[in-house]
């Protein structure tokens, strides 16, 4: 499949597109200033679509399988975000972009966070009582003192997790990313490490049990936090609570520039997505109340202060309240 020239056109603003355009700063931070001045994304994004499309073709030479197929196609021609497209000199072509879904495309995760917005904004959309809100993102990097694997790195996010009780509270939306970075000058000669596994933890969490214990200091080397936000919303969140939470999670999801490896790792950026893509991971997850929420379905909230453990446990009361009852009237009758 050939390049497409795919024509950009200006878009409104919505919390959708704010969240977006938030999580894609860091790829050319000077072009998204600019681009909030002007009110146009269309440069940035074009600056995104070169850097993306010349990454694709860094990353088929150094043998990144997917893009053996009809993928590689698919991929240079994803569709972008943050503006309006439609593909140039397509007259009488039935010419139908179809986003690409890899991992690394900075197009397809700036939809996955709106769909982040999406489903929180559907999840906050009944509230009856005061709610907090929780963005945490932490990176987590292996120091070059061995050759560890992909596999080290994502069990340390995972135990990441567990260590800062993410179900812990009403509801939780959470991500992973994964990339190799090469490592520090002087490591590679004496320690013979040529790469280092790096990951991004990050999640929303509404009404977490104990909120001071993300931004307590760790005490893991391998741990940085790097974005830690908190937000009240009172009843149904208005229009300005939607722009800014859209904005915290934006900075929170944020794109790794790191993602689009360069020349140097290519091949260990690509042997990482190979074994990604074989194990078939899935790093976008969603519980408590927000699972399985959309637009189309506003959740039910019976207590929106209060944890979904927090009322199994009272559950749990009733029933260890109403056997004791029943084990006193067994005892009675004997």
């Amino acid at each position: 499949m050939a390049d497409f020239k795919i024509t950009m056109q200006p878009q409104l603003p919505t919390p959708q597109r704010v969240a977006a355009a938030w999580s894609l700063k860091e790829l050319a931070p000077r072009q998204f200033e600019e681009a909030l001045r002007n009110k146009n994304f269309v440069p940035f994004i074009e600056g995104i679509q070169r850097n993306w499309r010349n990454w694709l073709s860094i990353m088929k030479e150094a043998g990144y399988a997917v893009l053996d197929g009809k993928k590689f196609g698919y991929a240079r021609n994803c569709p972008p975000v943050l503006v309006s497209s439609e593909v140039s000199n397509a007259a009488g072509l039935n010419v139908r972009l179809v986003p690409c879904r890899l991992p690394a495309c900075p197009f397809c995760n700036a939809r996955a966070v709106m769909k982040i917005q999406e489903t929180l904004s559907a999840t906050l959309t009944n509230l009856e009582k005061f709610d907090t809100l929780n963005f945490v993102s932490y990176d987590v990097s292996h120091t070059p003192y061995a050759d560890t694997s992909l596999e080290d790195c994502v069990q340390e996010a995972e135990s990441l997790w567990s260590t800062l009780g993410g179900p812990d509270c009403a509801g939780v939306i959470s991500r992973r990313v994964f990339w190799v970075e090469p490592s520090p000058p002087g490591y590679v000669g004496v320690l013979n490490v040529s790469r280092v596994y790096n990951g991004r933890l990050s999640f929303i969490q509404i009404n977490p049990e104990n909120p001071c214990r993300l931004s307590q200091d760790l005490g893991l080397p391998t741990v940085d936090c790097r974005y830690d936000a908190y937000y009240p919303v009172q009843a149904a969140p208005s229009n300005k609570d939607l722009g800014a939470i859209a904005k915290h999670i934006g900075k929170t999801f944020a794109y790794p520039p790191m993602l689009l490896s360069r020349k140097d790792t290519a091949d260990a950026a690509a042997s990482m997505l190979n074994e990604l893509h074989k194990k078939k991971r899935r790093f976008y997850r969603t519980a408590g109340i927000c699972r399985g929420n959309s637009s189309q379905a506003t959740p039910s909230r019976q207590t929106s202060t209060k944890s979904w453990r927090h009322d199994v446990n009272e559950k749990l009361d009733v029933i260890v309240k109403e056997l004791a009852e029943l084990k006193e009237m067994l005892a009675q009758k004997g």
